[in-house]
Formats: structure tokens, sequence, C-alpha cells
């Protein structure tokens, strides 16, 4: 039986790493590319409707997993974030306002 586990590399994709980030769900994961700097977060993070910014779900189950994971995503280097709702967002600060 096949599983990954937080900070697998993804077969097929060796740049690919599972970063388990749980809060919206409890098996919310996201895909980070260290290399370029890309973030996808499925809805652990979403991007605003009204700005190009990212914003946190306003659904979760639970809210202390769900800032725990949002720190650690912090502490990657991001520079172009794909969230689950809203369009890519670039820049080195993206994460910032979380």
């Amino acid at each position: 039986d096949f599983q990954l586990k937080d900070g697998d590399l993804l077969p097929g994709f060796p740049e690919w790493r599972l970063i388990w980030t749980p809060g919206h769900s409890e098996d919310s994961c996201c895909f980070y590319h260290e290399t370029d700097g890309i973030l996808v977060t499925g809805d652990t993070i979403l991007g605003s409707s009204t700005t190009d910014t990212a914003v946190l779900p306003s659904v979760y189950s639970n809210k202390n997993r769900l800032q725990e994971s949002i720190h650690r995503l912090k502490e990657l280097k991001v520079r172009a974030l794909a969230p689950g709702h809203g369009k890519l967002l670039q820049g080195e600060r993206i994460l910032d306002d979380l």
C-alpha cells in the first residue's frame, strides 16, 4: 500500500515535495517546488476575489492547526502561489499578511 508522508518527494515529479497542512481539513496538503519557489496550496490558502492577495479559508476544521500549517508555509521561500481558488499570485512576500 503506497502512501506519501509529509516532506516526501512526489513520484514522477522529483522536484515537488508534499507538505501536510492540516487545518482547513485534517488531510489538507500543499505541493512545493523549492527550485522555482512555487507553492500549490489547494484550500489551505486561497486567493482573494477582490484583491491580489492570499487569504485564509473561512471554513476550517481546526483553527490552531491551520495557524501552525501557515507558520510552516511562511518558512518556505515562496515566489509564486497557486491557490485552490483565485488566480496565481507572485512576489517575494505573498504570505506575509496571513
